[in-house]
């Protein structure tokens, strides 16, 4: 399948997911109402980071290696369980020692730190994980379509869960029920993964013999691993560090307010992901000259669709977010207007990243990630504690558009594509009149 039938395939689930998602988040924020929809976005946030740090960044490595031919899937597909199983309980573990220490509201809400969450905390995040493995062999041999389609349905089986409960048909769930979220969660999760694995069954044979990882490829894979693992972890403390200060600083309450934000801007990145995770699958097969092109190309979709697409967003946000979350939500329009800046920029990393990883760049990722951290540490504590919100807002663009700068500077470097490249608006426009006066006759 062609990089444009992909894109089409891939963007169009993946819209449908977000509509779905969407529609569920407004029954969902209406049921949890800001306290609560603030401890689901502490429990999200720190399952993501859960699934970073314990998961070793390795979706991208077994593109890599599968691609380049390195190691046979049945190694990877065997060692990586075994993985998942064994990171489930150093995380379990962990975990119980955040308890012990009297920490554990980093990653649980204080009312919610019992046995049980703490094992579907460790549940989910092997689902999670295992389904993102799963993923990546389909992604690494060009399948798309199956699987994101068919995800599409546990998500609409919740949508249906949560207007059942907020109309009454379902009863007994009260205001701030964490447990909806956390078991809606687990219920997803467990679902994709079965998904995933029937995709893969399916659509990839291969010997189902127990062979593992030797200990060579094993030191190889933790090499290449290694600089990517280290890159996504700073990455994650300069995107969404701001969860944990403004929980800290500002309260559930407040958090939830934010999160809504969060939660509605990250929409705009859905088309820029989709285009980066497919730059990847065909630069890490594909020649320098062939694919520089096509990232050109790519990266301008995706910097223009997030420009247009924010714009109608800012206009729906401003007379919709209160009248479909709930007027306890209305201050979520005014983070939102502060937020769109750094989102949108955001757009041209998230799709170039993919190709400096596709090429092997793992130190520039890295060292983009860590400097942007460093600052986006200090901007999120100070602008949060002194401003609130708005300041963790703040920070928050700052860090994106201190990405965007950086990107800019390796492009340039490694890519032969400068600014002027992206931003040819000279040359957009005219070809923009081309195209209207072949229907419009003036």
């Amino acid at each position: 399948m062609s990089i444009k039938k992909n894109i089409i395939v891939v963007y169009s689930s993946q819209v449908l997911t977000i509509a779905i998602s969407f529609v569920s988040s407004i029954f969902l924020s209406r049921i949890l109402g800001p306290e609560g929809r603030g401890e689901q976005a502490l429990f999200s946030n720190s399952m993501a980071f859960s699934g970073l740090f314990f998961g070793f960044s390795i979706n991208s490595t077994i593109t890599y290696f599968l691609n380049s031919g390195k190691i046979k899937i049945e190694k990877l597909f065997f060692s990586l369980l075994l993985f998942s199983i064994l990171t489930s309980l150093l995380l379990f573990g962990s975990l119980l020692y955040l308890k012990y220490l009297n920490l554990l509201e980093l990653a649980l809400p204080t009312r919610y730190q019992q046995m049980m969450y703490i094992l579907i905390f460790v549940m989910a995040y092997f689902f999670t994980l295992y389904a993102s493995i799963l993923n990546s062999f389909l992604t690494a041999n060009k399948i798309f379509r199956k699987q994101n389609l068919l995800i599409l349905i546990p998500n609409a089986l919740m949508l249906l869960i949560y207007i059942m409960i907020y109309s009454n048909v379902i009863k007994g769930t009260h205001v701030n029920d964490f447990n909806l979220a956390v078991f809606g969660f687990l219920f997803t999760s467990l679902a994709n993964l079965v998904i995933m694995y029937c995709v893969f069954r399916k659509e990839l044979q291969i010997d189902y013999l127990f062979s593992f990882l030797s200990r060579d490829e094993i030191v190889l894979f933790i090499r290449y691993s290694f600089l990517a693992y280290m890159g996504n972890i700073a990455q994650f403390l300069s995107y969404r560090m701001d969860i944990w200060t403004v929980d800290q600083f500002c309260g559930k309450y407040n958090l939830g307010i934010y999160s809504q934000a969060i939660m509605l801007l990250q929409m705009l990145w859905v088309l820029p992901n989709t285009l980066g995770s497919i730059l990847y699958s065909y630069a890490s097969q594909a020649s320098f000259e062939a694919i520089r092109e096509k990232a050109l190309q790519l990266i301008r979709l995706s910097m223009y669709s997030t420009l247009a697409i924010s714009i109608v967003f800012l206009i729906f946000s401003y007379f919709f977010v209160p009248v479909l979350f709930g007027p306890k939500f209305g201050g979520s329009v005014e983070i939102i207007f502060i937020l769109v800046t750094g989102y949108v920029a955001f757009s041209i990393p998230s799709t170039s990243s993919s190709l400096f990883a596709a090429y092997g760049h793992f130190k520039v990722n890295f060292y983009i990630s860590f400097i942007v951290a460093f600052v986006s540490v200090f901007l999120y504590y100070y602008f949060t504690k002194y401003s609130g919100l708005y300041g963790a807002a703040i920070a928050s663009d700052l860090s994106y558009l201190l990405t965007t700068v950086a990107c800019f500077f390796v492009l340039k470097k490694y890519f032969d594509i400068r600014p002027g490249d992206l931003f040819n608006i000279k040359g957009d426009v005219s070809q923009l009149k081309l195209i209207i006066s072949k229907y419009v006759k003036i």
